[in-house]
């Protein structure tokens, strides 16, 4: 690459913000007998956050009863969810948990959510978990509203205290390295599921490059993945599912919006569901429906020649043989 080619990619490779760190709070809590008000959400990256995931698409399903309607045992009993947000430089990291208003209504959930821009996605997720699990805690036991405004307060000062030591995000769609990619492969089990699984990676991504583009807001993409929140997370340390989004960006190329889901309440019934694109209640219905509903893209039975199986094979030793350089690419077209 010449020096005015690099010069040129330099100038427009889209340049990434001032870093921000902040916690909000969404939803149903005994302090209001009604949805919360907002709580220092000025934001506009949260508040349009806010409205497509809980006021649309959450509220979507919770309201048509398309939840209620699912069978024992397709409906999973509760929400018990862990999930990132990532767009651009915007990265949002949240809990989700069963709540209940003034007036005893169980319906909605709480959102406890740590709002980041510019920053280390990977290092941010292992950082806010133990604010949003500070958080989830004092929730719980605080049934007044002055008292979990007061548990926003904290996890704010405890952000605050974290950003002058969190490092920025040094590029917008960061590549894994070749050891944290062979890891997610391995949360599938055996080849037979690893080769089903990249299938269905590829199938997606291939999806989102012929049609983000021109679909717009109404084009999405969803994926059911294994957790990496089950018990043998990835040597990363984050419990989060931040590398689901990151695998998916470093492949598809360009930005693009990703809400990923894992499921943390029964640890027969582990998943992170992938969201590429729109936020609608079709796109999220699946964090209320269980494997026996929707099965693990690795569970999914179908037949596979040699000649893909070996390529899976060798794609997997590639990963691990690079370590901690950059993953190779899937040949995606």
């Amino acid at each position: 690459m010449t020096f005015f080619s690099k010069l040129t990619a330099r100038i427009m490779q889209p340049k990434i913000g001032a870093a921000e760190l902040s916690f909000y709070v969404i939803g149903k809590h005994p302090g209001w007998d009604d949805h919360m008000p907002d709580i220092g959400a000025d934001n506009p990256e949260v508040l349009d956050f806010k409205q497509r995931f809980y006021v649309e698409a959450l509220a979507g399903n919770i309201n048509s009863g398309a939840w209620k309607h699912l069978p024992e045992p397709e409906l999973l009993p509760e929400f018990n969810h862990r999930f990132v947000y990532w767009h651009a430089d915007v990265v949002m990291h949240g809990a989700i948990w069963a709540s209940r208003d003034g007036k005893g209504r169980t319906l909605f959930p709480l959102i406890g959510m740590v709002f980041s821009r510019g920053l280390n996605p990977r290092v941010i997720a292992a950082a806010s978990s133990a604010v949003l699990d500070a958080f989830r805690a004092s929730s719980l036991r605080q049934p007044t509203a002055e008292g979990l405004i007061a548990a926003v307060k904290v996890a704010n000062d405890s952000l605050a205290s974290l950003l002058p030591q969190t490092p920025m995000m040094d590029q917008l769609i960061p590549p894994l390295t070749g050891t944290q990619a062979g890891e997610l492969l391995r949360l599938a089990g055996d080849d037979q599921h690893r080769a089903r699984m990249i299938y269905a990676l590829q199938r997606s991504v291939q999806h989102v490059k012929a049609n983000a583009a021109s679909r717009g807001d109404d084009f999405y993409e969803t994926l059911r993945l294994p957790s990496v929140a089950g018990d043998a997370p990835v040597a990363s340390g984050s419990h989060l599912p931040v590398d689901w989004p990151a695998w998916c960006l470093a492949h598809i190329g360009r930005r693009v919006p990703i809400l990923a889901v894992a499921y943390e309440g029964r640890p027969d019934n582990r998943f992170t569901d992938v969201i590429i694109g729109a936020i609608k209640p079709t796109s999220i219905f699946p964090l209320r429906a269980s494997r026996e509903k929707i099965p693990l893209c690795s569970d999914i039975p179908f037949a596979m020649d040699s000649a893909f199986l070996n390529a899976c094979e060798a794609y997997d030793k590639a990963c691990m043989q690079v370590g901690d350089a950059p993953a190779p690419v899937l040949p995606i077209n």
